[in-house]
């Protein structure tokens, strides 16, 4: 089985103990790790640039550990000079130290570094948000935080403009709708009304979004009645709600929902789920990955479009 994932996934094996294992390879801004154990097979996306920070952060420090956007946790032992990571009921301690994937990440940290150096530039903070959008100059800078900047300039450092253009996919393309005035009303509106009418569904499809789309709807509108004039569904005023709704989130949820619908051509009522507190990103995925293969295309795009923007959120909470 482990010839076979490292053959198909494209990674490599960088620890195996009894039934677990771990592989793990870069993949464009992520470190894309593959957690197998008794046979179950999870997918981990975890962005270079979180991982790079992690190290510099506690390079003087004996041990550190630290929680990432999608709840598996990473730990360092400086002294053993081993990463652990703890994910559901593994927690294991492994030696990157000859592996491609730790060679790559030492990269990083010294891009990283040397783009820390540059944040107090006005120069250079210009010239990342000149990257991020044509539109953007000196006067939007204070609408970006450090780490935002700090983010995007590391992953144009690792991305060729051809990637950029052809494939977006970073913190970057969030950062581009961060000053959209759109509001994707009729977008909300194509699902809504459907949901407002139906309070249950009986289809009994493994795949079926309706409990997820009615929990984001019951956690940001609560009640159906509010939509309804006359006890039918009333577009005009429901669009009203929508309208307030959507100006009262913060242009980082408003640019994080944006990027999703560009990437996912999907409902928003379903992409809120990112809002919630409670949000359950292993089952958002299991969903959104049910009709694809582990190794495909497809399903790796979803995962890792839905990851930069959880972990942007969760950066910006």
């Amino acid at each position: 089985m482990i010839n076979y994932i490292t053959s198909d996934f494209d990674v490599e094996l960088l620890y195996k103990k009894n039934n677990v294992a771990l592989l793990g390879a870069i993949k464009g801004i992520f470190i894309h790790l593959i957690v197998v154990d008794n046979k179950a097979l999870n997918q981990i996306y975890i962005h270079r640039q979180d991982w790079a920070n992690f190290i510099i952060e506690n390079k003087l420090k004996s041990t550190a550990k630290k929680e990432t956007y999608c709840g598996v946790w990473i730990s360092l032992d400086n002294k053993s000079k081993k990463t652990g990571i703890y994910f559901k009921e593994i927690a294991q301690l492994f030696s990157l130290e000859d592996t491609i994937l730790g060679k790559q990440i030492n990269v990083d940290v010294e891009k990283l570094s040397k783009i820390k150096s540059k944040l107090n530039q006005i120069a250079f903070k210009k010239k990342t948000l000149s990257k991020i959008g044509e539109d953007f100059d000196e006067k939007d800078l204070n609408d970006f935080t450090n780490w935002e900047l700090e983010t995007a300039a590391f992953e144009f450092s690792i991305l060729t403009a051809k990637q950029r253009r052809t494939r977006p996919l970073g913190v970057f393309d969030i950062l581009s709708f961060k000053q959209s005035n759109e509001i994707p009303i009729e977008l909300f509106m194509e699902k809504l009304e459907w949901l407002v009418e139906n309070e249950s569904c009986d289809c009994g499809n493994e795949s079926c979004f309706f409990d997820l789309l009615n929990n984001n709807f019951l956690t940001h509108f609560q009640d159906r009645k509010r939509f309804l004039k006359r006890n039918k569904f009333d577009k005009e005023k429901s669009e009203a709600i929508i309208h307030n709704f959507w100006t009262k989130l913060t242009p980082e949820k408003k640019a994080a929902l944006l990027y999703l619908d560009k990437a996912f051509l999907n409902t928003p009522l379903l992409n809120i789920a990112f809002l919630s507190e409670d949000f359950n990103f292993w089952n958002y995925l299991r969903l959104m990955t049910y009709p694809y293969q582990p190794d495909s295309d497809d399903e790796a795009y979803v995962r890792k479009h839905s990851s930069v923007c959880a972990y942007y959120l969760f950066m910006n909470k």
